[in-house]
Parts: structure tokens; C-alpha cells; sequence
């Protein structure tokens, strides 16, 4: 049976998504309702307006969906904690025993996200939330789990010496 971990964390990173992210959502949810009043006022061109309002109703989802996006990553002496809100309803535990290997690096993610994703696949899951640096969990089970974060040194002294404790 797998013990409860406890409420006191060595370290706790709650993360959001960059501003950058948020203005391009922004940006263009701006552009594309102008564009709707512009073309309702002036040019009563039907057809635009139908693409404009598809394109600010899905510009407007992100938007929303950009400030209830929330990254928190816990580590203490039994493992790591995450929750990726809206996606998880519960918090994900993964235990040191069950980790075939952890590691704090530098993700080569394509410049377009702006150090942006959430990905999930048959091989594991990403999530990132601005940065480019991330703890790599490979699990005993061969899926492997990439957890972004700012923080990356504070985060390699902790696992540094939980892992040590463990081994």
C-alpha cells in the first residue's frame, strides 16, 4: 500500500502562463472583434462576419482558458505532487519508488509556444507554463512526465537531496 503524503513540502512552485501567451490571445481577439464591428458598420459583409465571430469566440475560449491555466508542482520526501488545472480534478502523485529516473533540464521546445504547452500522449505528458527548463520524471512503467519550471536550480538541491535520502 502506497503511504499518504504529508502536507509540508520542501518545495512548492505554483505556475501560470507567461504574459507573452496572454497578450498574443489578447492581441488577436482585439483585432478580430474590430474587425466585426468594422465590417457590421461599414462593409455589411455577411461571410466575414461569420469568420470573424467563429475566430473571436475561439480566440475568446483561449483567453479565458489562459487565466484559468494553472501549473502547482510539489516535492517532498516521498515524491512529487502535481495538478494541472482545468485538466486535473485530482492532484497526481508520483512516488521516488516508482521513478526509474529524474532530472532537471533544458527542454528544446520550438519557439512558437513561447515556452507554452500541455501535451499528452501514449509515451507521457508535458506541461509548461513559460520556461524552458523541466523536471523529466521517466517512471518505472516507461511513460515519462515533463513538469515545467522557473525555479530549476532550487529544484535540482531538493531532489538532489531527496533522492539521496531514499537511496
Amino acid at each position: 500500500m502506497r503511504a499518504i503524503m504529508e502536507n509540508k513540502y520542501d518545495f512548492m512552485e505554483v505556475q501560470k502562463p507567461s504574459k507573452t501567451v496572454i497578450q498574443i490571445f489578447l492581441l488577436v481577439f482585439m483585432i478580430s472583434s474590430l474587425t466585426m464591428i468594422i465590417n457590421y458598420l461599414i462593409l455589411e459583409n455577411y461571410t466575414i462576419q461569420l469568420f470573424t465571430i467563429i475566430l473571436s469566440s475561439i480566440m475568446l475560449f483561449f483567453l479565458i482558458l489562459s487565466h484559468i491555466l494553472k501549473l502547482t508542482v510539489m516535492i517532498n520526501e516521498e515524491g512529487i505532487r502535481y495538478k494541472c488545472r482545468p485538466f486535473h480534478v485530482r492532484t497526481k502523485i508520483i512516488l521516488f519508488e516508482d521513478m526509474q529516473d529524474i532530472r532537471i533540464v533544458k527542454l528544446k521546445v520550438p519557439f512558437r509556444y513561447y515556452g507554452f504547452t500541455v501535451n499528452y500522449g501514449l509515451r507521457g505528458s508535458i506541461f509548461l507554463f513559460g520556461g524552458y527548463d523541466g523536471i523529466v520524471i521517466k517512471k518505472l512503467n516507461r511513460k515519462i512526465v515533463v513538469l515545467g519550471t522557473k525555479r530549476n536550480t532550487e529544484a535540482q538541491e531538493i531532489i538532489k537531496k531527496v533522492t539521496r535520502q531514499d537511496a
